[in-house]
């Protein structure tokens, strides 16, 4: 997605190129491309990712949450860091990225939808209160959407069936050269410009950089061994121990509503500010094997804090057109557990003191095993924004340290990732990133 609006934003008066490893279309490319290993939580790695013209959008399910202010204070002055800058500066482009997606607005205030004042009165007092997530409506496809447009555009250059296998850095080793591709026949090019930007999600963007090691050994931007680090994800886990009142009016949050400008909507309840140090949401949900009318399960859903050892690095094996596989290492710190299931407590003991429902027992950290945590397909922090290359990959502006014309777009400079579902958060940086480079080229 960041690849395509970046594109698009960036084309008047500007020749842009687009490499694209598949193409338009209900097709997938060669999907042993994404096979890999995995060494840490299970984690699907050849489910999980698209290589249509349009990444991610072609499988986002349409979820649209804003990242909280305090997500912009968190992890400041800590050894990594937390975002360099400021939620005011992604804020700006709000109203652009919530065009972009198909909803009508960026207002994400609890009271857009209408829910019960009494329910309102009963969480108060414990400490919740409702938000929810927007949708995209229609759900945004962008490489169907606006293939027309891009198509006919005489400033961008789609080229589809079109790998990136390296980044070639000058000599100084810092400016790109060229990116060398390979073409569906298996044919070998290189593509040349003034300045460069990866946008190949969480996973893709460091196996390239990792991988590019003919002219830096290292591999791209890794002179601080960073890259691929810091892998984050939204860890979703079920409560075994809350149990949910039938005649509860929450029941009914458990499906899509509709907010007051008639776009649907999920509602979802938050701790109060500074409750926990993790933010995180609660929710209710049926899976798709349980009957319509079953009692909804609480879950929770959760930030992650970036730690070094959860990490994308690269295995021995190739793939298919003889690119190093990637290694995933998803790692949770002991810290966040015992944090998870704090704030699963509490959650589940405001409901329960509320009227609805009842703790029949409490969780403990050490009952958080694999089989109860889930992943959100959410591939977030390993090329990580930060004020210094000891902290990250990239600077404020997204640019790479040490090399002056490569920038990355995407949730992987993501330096903390807040509870909210990243695609918002993700055009509003492409947008901020697509003025920082207007003003370069």
């Amino acid at each position: 997605m960041a690849g395509l609006t970046l594109a698009r934003k960036l084309a008047p008066g500007r020749r842009v190129i687009v490499l694209e490893r598949g193409g338009p279309g209900s097709v997938p490319v060669d999907p042993t491309c994404a096979d890999g290993e995995v060494v840490g939580l299970p984690y699907p790695l050849g489910e999980i990712r698209d290589f249509r013209l349009g990444g991610s959008s072609s499988v986002w399910a349409g979820y649209i949450a804003q990242l909280d202010r305090r997500d912009f204070a968190i992890g400041l002055g800590t050894e990594l860091g937390g975002w360099p800058i400021e939620f005011d500066e992604l804020a700006i482009y709000a109203d652009e990225a919530a065009s972009l997606l198909n909803i009508s607005s960026a207002d994400f205030a609890p009271d857009l939808m209408d829910l019960p004042k009494t329910l309102r009165r009963q969480l108060s007092p414990h400490g919740v209160g409702p938000q929810y997530w927007r949708f995209s409506k229609p759900i945004v496809r962008m490489g169907n959407d606006w293939f027309q447009y891009l198509s006919q555009s005489p400033e961008i250059a789609v080229l589809t069936g079109a790998r990136a296998l390296e980044i070639l850095l000058t000599h100084a080793q810092n400016e790109v050269e060229a990116i060398t591709c390979m073409a569906a026949d298996g044919s070998r090019f290189e593509v040349r410009g003034s300045l460069f930007v990866l946008a190949s999600g969480g996973l893709e963007t460091p196996r390239l950089m990792l991988a590019s090691q003919s002219r830096s050994p290292a591999g791209v931007g890794n002179y601080e061994g960073l890259v691929g680090t810091c892998f984050c994800e939204h860890p979703h886990l079920t409560v075994p121990g809350f149990e949910l009142a039938t005649g509860s009016p929450l029941n009914a949050y458990a499906t899509t509503g509709v907010l007051r400008d008639g776009l649907p909507a999920i509602v979802n309840f938050a701790l109060d500010a500074g409750a926990a140090d993790l933010n995180a949401r609660a929710h209710f949900f049926r899976t798709p094997a349980m009957a319509e009318d079953a009692v909804p399960r609480l879950g929770i859903f959760c930030e992650q804090s970036p730690i070094i050892a959860s990490r994308v690095s690269l295995a021995d094996g190739c793939d298919s057109s003889g690119v190093r596989k990637l290694v995933l290492d998803w790692r949770i710190a002991e810290q966040d557990i015992e944090e998870l299931a704090a704030i699963a407590n509490s959650l589940s003991e405001a409901f329960s003191r509320a009227g609805h429902g009842r703790l029949v027992r409490e969780l403990h950290p050490g009952d958080i095993g694999s089989e109860l945590i889930l992943h959100s397909n959410h591939q977030l922090g390993t090329t990580r924004m930060a004020t210094t290359a000891k902290q990250g990959v990239v600077d404020r502006n997204a640019r790479v340290f040490g090399v002056d014309n490569l920038f990355v777009a995407g949730g992987s400079i993501f330096p903390r990732v807040g509870w909210a579902n990243p695609t918002f958060t993700v055009m509003q940086c492409t947008l901020r990133l697509a003025d920082h480079i207007a003003e370069l080229v």
